[in-house]
């Protein structure tokens, strides 16, 4: 069924919203729901191909509500990896604000802040993917820059 891997990646970003710590990438689901909404948009320009840019809804209005159907799908589909996205930014930024260093701690259990999959070696794995863990440092840097200069007032 359309959706259902997105609302899996909703489920579980719901679920990160009410933990202490940042659970692992679901870099599989994020891969499934993108590999649906490139499928669903080469069968939208598949049907589209026959029409050549003059495609009448009323005319084939079982082909329009095919589209239609497929278009409210894919966009669906993005809603629930930014609705990912956005809650595990939102976390991240939680944590550096609260003073964790998560790059350091990547892989690590200590203090609790990074959390890792079933059966993961916390020594060589991270539950933040290559793209956070940038995201995080340079994120770092500006809070950093930015509490520099307000040095006697506690800004959290």
């Amino acid at each position: 069924m359309y959706g259902d891997t997105g609302t899996k990646l909703v489920q579980h970003a719901k679920r990160t919203q009410n933990l202490t710590h940042l659970p692992a990438y679901q870099t599989e689901m994020v891969r499934a729901v993108s590999r649906e909404v490139r499928d669903l948009d080469k069968d939208v320009s598949r049907m589209l191909e026959p029409f050549g840019g003059s495609f009448d809804p009323a005319a084939e209005q079982a082909t329009a509500c095919t589209l239609l159907v497929n278009h409210l799908s894919m966009r669906r589909n993005k809603r629930c990896l930014l609705a990912y996205y956005r809650t595990r930014t939102d976390k991240l930024e939680e944590l550096v604000w609260n003073g964790s260093d998560l790059v350091d701690l990547a892989g690590q259990q200590a203090g609790g802040v990074i959390a890792e999959g079933p059966g993961s070696d916390a020594s060589s794995t991270s539950s933040l993917s290559p793209q956070e863990k940038d995201y995080v440092r340079q994120y770092g840097d500006l809070l950093a820059a930015y509490k520099g200069q307000w040095t006697d007032i506690d800004l959290t």
